[in-house]
């Protein structure tokens, strides 16, 4: 449960509402904003929102850091990455991709195994009693020292994939 905290924080930092839109009462967009940011000020507000925040326990990053278990989707956008600083290591990446959900799984089925990573996915049986079969995948990973959870979701916006990954040390 700690990891889930710090990956909605990051998702709330990706998908927030550009300066002056307004939102309805569910929180979505109540039309476009007219003048959207560009990636380059996204990428700026977002390197801003990172430096403002300061979370006891827990360390913001813009970057992946190189020694994270499995690697990130390769079409990926809008990552951000979480690290515990204080008690047992734990770490979260989220990322967006306009790719497809069942693409984005086999891919990272695929990296599993080169991690040299055990996997369980449910069934379909499973995934039918809580989403859509084709919008919901999830996968738990582990070997002897550490443990992942990936959970890829069909993004709303685009159709393509929010990608939602825990890591721990157990």
């Amino acid at each position: 449960m700690k990891i889930v905290k710090p990956l909605l924080l990051i998702h709330l930092l990706a998908s927030a509402p550009a300066f002056g839109q307004t939102l309805d009462a569910g929180g979505r967009p109540t039309a476009p904003h007219p003048n959207p940011p560009s990636a380059e000020e996204r990428a700026k507000q977002r390197a801003q929102a990172l430096k403002d925040l300061n979370i006891p326990g827990l360390k913001l990053r813009p970057y992946i850091p190189e020694n994270f278990p499995i690697k990130p989707y390769p079409n990926a956008y809008d990552k951000g990455f979480v690290n515990s600083t204080s008690g047992k290591p734990t770490a979260g990446l989220t990322m967006y991709s306009k790719d497809a959900p069942d693409v984005v799984h086999k891919w990272y089925m695929d990296a599993c195994r080169e991690a040299k990573l055990n996997t369980v996915t449910p069934s379909e049986e499973g995934r039918k009693a809580i989403g859509k079969v084709g919008d919901l995948f999830i996968i738990n990973a582990d070997n002897l020292k550490q443990k992942l959870s990936i959970v890829l979701v069909r993004n709303p916006k685009d159709r393509g994939t929010i990608i939602s990954i825990s890591w721990a040390l157990k």
